[in-house]
């Protein structure tokens, strides 16, 4: 015979379900991970400089005095990342992109990263600010890029990526400033973005018409 449950006991079944459900995203987002994170990654550059000395073991709990870091002051975890003219040689496909879904701003600017830019980038979708610019990043651009659905800010300029710009680059609908000049793009499939102030695609080696959506 069915029997209505204990009240007490469902509210209770219901709160350890959801804190069991919360445990791994707190877990992922801790300050302590995100600095193994980061940690893990500067020992797989080629040249790391004496500026992230910091990044180290002993300073592992004191995430937000990093160099290049900027943390959330409410959270206690990394909003920014900031490594633009640091004199670097790696891959972001070393880069753990899993404990940073919070981050805001990811500059990278005039280092010498190179390889692919990996998918798992799209996973950054509170992004504002992704400066990839003047590095050695190769292959397609990723059509996960438009899920970074925030962006106001995108600079891939003098790369060798090359292939064609994808359509999911629409979706970044926020964007006021765009530049993928300096690369080996051969086409483009993107379409107009309505608050879009600058827009580089120079130095390119497009083989079609000049897209008509800039004359609007």
């Amino acid at each position: 015979m069915w029997t209505v449950p204990n009240p007490c006991l469902v509210l209770l079944f219901h709160a350890v379900l959801l804190s069991l459900l919360l445990l791994p995203l707190k877990t992922t987002c801790s300050a302590t991970t995100q600095a193994e994170a980061l940690l893990q990654w500067k020992n797989s550059f080629s040249v790391s400089p004496p500026s992230l000395s910091s990044w180290s073991l002993p300073h592992l709990h004191n995430l937000c005095n990093w160099t290049s870091i900027t943390c959330d002051a409410t959270t206690g975890t990394v909003s920014r990342i900031d490594l633009s003219n640091g004199n670097m040689s790696g891959s972001i496909a070393q880069f753990n992109f899993t404990p940073f879904a919070n981050i805001t701003h990811f500059n990278l600017k005039s280092n010498n990263f190179d390889g692919p830019i990996p998918i798992a980038i799209g996973t950054l979708a509170k992004l504002v600010f992704l400066d990839l610019s003047d590095n050695s990043f190769q292959g397609s651009l990723p059509v996960e890029i438009g899920n970074l659905k925030e962006l106001q800010y995108l600079s891939l300029f003098n790369n060798n990526l090359n292939g064609t710009i994808p359509s999911q680059v629409s979706n970044l609908q926020k964007l006021r400033y765009l530049d993928l000049g300096s690369n080996y793009f051969v086409d483009s499939d993107f379409s107009a973005m309505p608050l879009l102030k600058h827009l580089g695609l120079s130095y390119n080696e497009f083989k079609l018409e000049f897209p008509q959506f800039v004359l609007n």
